[in-house]
């Protein structure tokens, strides 16, 4: 017979924490379950989920799962659980990282899968429009073969603990892990 289905986009350039509100919001998720499973070490080695640089261990901003949550429409049964849907996204980010174009271009760079995603959300969260990510990516591709900083703002705002929308000249000079007008390369994670 036909089983009822239920669905839930996950847009891209969310955290953690935003899709675990997100998903939370399905009668078929508990949002308390996600966020303990998102935060669970155990869990993200299952998942061979890299572990955090020791620079940004311990502070509140740092998250194993940022990034590898696939942002997508997830059709859903009443059976599932929290565990299976967050491996069948990280299943699924594991994937398009695995496609030939972009292996391929990873490895010319030779970049590791935490920077192609690092690179992905910076350009991500520096614009909303499709057509401007290949003109933003180009733009922090030279900045880092000539060895300047990226200095964008989505990576100063990353590192902030409460946010309030707004960056002031002491966020610009914060030297969180993740400042890239303050570090050279690419974000912490």
């Amino acid at each position: 017979g036909k089983v009822k289905t239920y669905t839930v986009t996950i847009p891209e350039g969310l955290r953690v924490a935003e899709i675990v509100t997100r998903l939370g919001r399905s009668e078929l998720l508990d949002a308390k379950a996600l966020r303990a499973l998102t935060r669970d070490d155990a869990f993200a080695d299952q998942l061979k989920l890299p572990l955090l640089p020791r620079r940004v261990r311990g502070h509140p901003n740092a998250e194993r799962f940022e990034g590898w949550l696939f942002p997508t429409t997830y059709t859903l049964t009443r059976s599932i659980s929290e565990r299976t849907l967050l491996t069948r996204m990280v299943k699924q980010t594991r994937e398009v990282l695995a496609e030939p174009e972009i292996k391929a271009a990873a490895q010319a760079l030779n970049w590791s899968d935490v920077q192609v995603l690092s690179m992905a959300a910076v350009v991500e969260k520096e614009t909303g429009k499709a057509s401007e990510r290949p003109i933003i990516s180009g733009v922090f591709h030279h900045r880092l073969r000539l060895g300047m900083k990226l200095e964008t703002d989505p990576t100063i705002i990353y590192g902030i603990v409460g946010y309030d929308g707004n960056i002031r000249r002491k966020h610009i000079r914060m030297p969180h892990p993740w400042n890239c007008y303050v570090h050279h390369g690419l974000p912490a994670t």
